[in-house]
This record gives structure tokens, sequence and C-alpha cells, in this order.
């Protein structure tokens, strides 16, 4: 009982552990197992391999409900607590779900900017590797921005979904409605003002004089066409992206 009390609650060491051994560690044997199932799972049965993708999703969807109850429980703040804000919090529920279910509408908006959370944590990994050991939040945290990135990965590799770039205004619309939720909904529901979107804190790339939020835009938008782009090199449809774009 004092194991799970520590592995829920407590913890066990806590600290600054960033790029210590469970960091390196997990952040190794994860992005191992993309290259080997994307290796494995290349020319498989496209239906085989959608069955995995809603596997690792419901699991990572049943830890990551399970990491945000539990804190729930424990500060007493219930609907703060299961509400996602960050980009990799909103990727994490609804890309999960979106698999499961077979969704398509908004789809291209979840597999891109599912990546684009699962890098940030390798960019700004701040306040995740707070325990020398695992605990419910590092592995939930590790799980979902190891699936965030693995799903869209494997199914773009394995050409088991294709982006299109006449649906890129569905990916505009998911950043917008993103926006919304942080710099809006925060406010008015919980009478909070964090950074979730690091819109006005400081990143790595930063440029002096240049505002923040209008780096992360260009570079979002920039991001977005550059995957739409691979992803079309990968299909080998480069003439099939130039006619898609004159129709935009």
């Amino acid at each position: 009982m004092d194991f799970l009390k520590k592995f829920l609650f407590d913890g066990f060491k806590q600290g600054d552990y960033t790029y210590g051994t469970v960091h390196v560690f997990s952040i190794m044997f994860l992005m191992s197992i993309v290259v080997i199932s994307i290796i494995l799972l290349r020319g498989k049965d496209k239906a085989l391999i959608n069955r995995i993708m809603k596997i690792v999703a419901i699991f990572t969807l049943v830890v990551y409900v399970t990491r945000h109850t539990v804190n729930a429980i424990d500060s007493g703040k219930y609907l703060y607590n299961l509400w996602p804000f960050y980009i990799c919090a909103v990727n994490t529920v609804f890309l999960c779900i979106w698999i499961i279910f077979d969704l398509k509408f908004m789809k291209d908006f979840f597999i891109i900017t599912g990546m684009f959370g699962a890098v940030l944590m390798f960019v700004v990994p701040d306040g995740i590797f707070v325990d020398k050991y695992m605990t419910i939040n590092i592995f939930d945290s590790l799980l979902s921005h190891f699936t965030i990135f693995y799903i869209p990965l494997v199914l773009l590799f394995t050409r088991t979904y294709e982006l299109d770039i006449k649906r890129l205004w569905q990916v505009l619309l998911g950043l917008g409605l993103t926006v919304f939720n942080v710099e809006v909904l925060q406010r008015v529901l919980f009478d909070r003002n964090e950074d979730y979107l690091f819109l006005r804190g400081e990143l790595p790339f930063t440029i002096d004089g240049v505002p923040q939020f209008i780096i992360m835009i260009i570079s979002t938008v920039l991001a977005v066409y550059m995957i739409y782009f691979l992803n079309y090199l990968l299909c080998g449809k480069l003439k099939q992206l130039k006619e898609d774009l004159k129709l935009n």
C-alpha cells in the first residue's frame, strides 16, 4: 500500500530529474518502439494496423483518465484537472477518441498537432520528470506524448492514413479552437491565465524583440505545411500537391 500511495500521490524522491535516468532511458526505449513498429508494420494489412492503434489509444486514454482523476481527488479541483489545456493533452484525449471510433472530420488536425505536442516535451520537458523514480504522473506524461507521436508516425509511414491539403482548413480550425480553449475558456471557467500554449513565455527559439505569440503562430503554420509536404513526398504525390494547392 505504501508503494501504491507513493506511485499515485506522494512520489518517491522528488526533485528535478530532467535528462536523468528515467527521462533518457524512457525516451530511448519509446523511440525504438516507434522505429521497430514502422519497420514491422510496413506493408501489413491496414485493418490490422488500425486495430493495433486502437489498442494503444484505449490503453493511453485509460491511463490518462486514471492519472487526472487521481490528481483531481488529491487536489479537490475535479473539472480543472480533467479539462485538457496543453496541446499534448488535447491530442491525447481527442486523438485517442478519434482513433477508437475511427472518426474522419478533423483527423488531419490531431495527426499533425499530435506530433507538435510530443516534440514540445523534448524542447520544454520542465515539470514532467520531478521524481527520481516512475510515478503515475511521469508514466502518463511519457505514455501520452509517446502515443500522440507514435500513432501519427505509424499511420503515415505505413500509408494507413494519408493527409490531404484540402483539409488544411480543419487544421486551422482546430488550432483556433485550441487557442480559444486556453485563452478564453480557461479564464471564463476557472479564472486562471496559465500560458499553456507558450504564447507569452520563453522557448529556446525566441527572437529578441519579436513577441512570442508571433513566433509560435508563424512556426506552427510553417510546420503544418512542412508536414503536408513531407507526407505528399512520402506517398509520391508531389504533383497532386501542386494541383490541390491551386484548388485551395
